[in-house]
């Protein structure tokens, strides 16, 4: 394990390896996800950008937090299941947020439309079980809403305030320990003046 440049060599040393440990750099974590064992069950929907971007938000939370299980391989697993289950719908999830932001204050305000056609006497009977439409319409009624300023903000908040990547990471925290403490203990030796 390589020493913090600030606080040198009185970081402490756990028992079990830290995420840091085993993924000291971004490289190490997409060629792990690339290696031929694991590449077949990683989920085709998790881009290159996405592991890259995961792994720099899996550091900053716990780069040096000890992992959970005693067997590293099983924990390497553990990892691949946890971003397969919930990796490809934050991707999703993602998306549709940027979809949201690029909506202005005006699309917000939409509200929604009812039509309500009527035809008198039409050429063909229409069936119960069947949405189709009628091909003609004598009379049509439409309802149209629009909500105020302050409703679509509201509504618009309530849709974009959630912060994916957190709730994302938040998934991982169960594979690394919750109670950590060092493995060392650091021990300072004073000298008393001999008088």
């Amino acid at each position: 394990m390589s020493n913090s440049i600030v606080f040198g060599s009185l970081a402490p040393a756990y028992s079990r390896y830290t995420f840091k440990d085993i993924f000291p750099d971004v490289t190490t974590f997409t060629d792990f996800l690339a290696d031929e064992k694991i590449a077949p069950i990683v989920s085709s929907e998790i881009t290159a950008t996405v592991k890259i971007q995961l792994y720099y938000m899996l550091y900053a939370k716990y780069a040096n937090t000890p992992i959970a299980k005693a067997d590293g391989e099983e924990w390497l697993y553990d990892l691949v299941f946890t971003m397969n289950a919930y990796v490809p719908t934050f991707i999703k999830k993602d998306a549709l947020q940027q979809t949201l932001r690029g909506y202005s204050v005006d699309d917000v305000r939409e509200g929604f439309k009812s039509i309500y056609n009527h035809a008198y006497n039409p050429s063909t009977k229409p069936s119960t079980d069947t949405d189709d439409e009628l091909p003609y319409v004598n009379d049509q009624n439409v309802n149209k809403t629009k909500k105020n300023v302050i409703d679509a903000l509201s509504s618009f908040w309530e849709m974009l305030h959630t912060n994916l990547w957190e709730e994302l990471i938040r998934k991982f925290q169960k594979l690394f320990s919750k109670i950590v403490s060092p493995a060392n203990n650091i021990i300072y030796l004073v000298e008393e003046d001999d008088e």
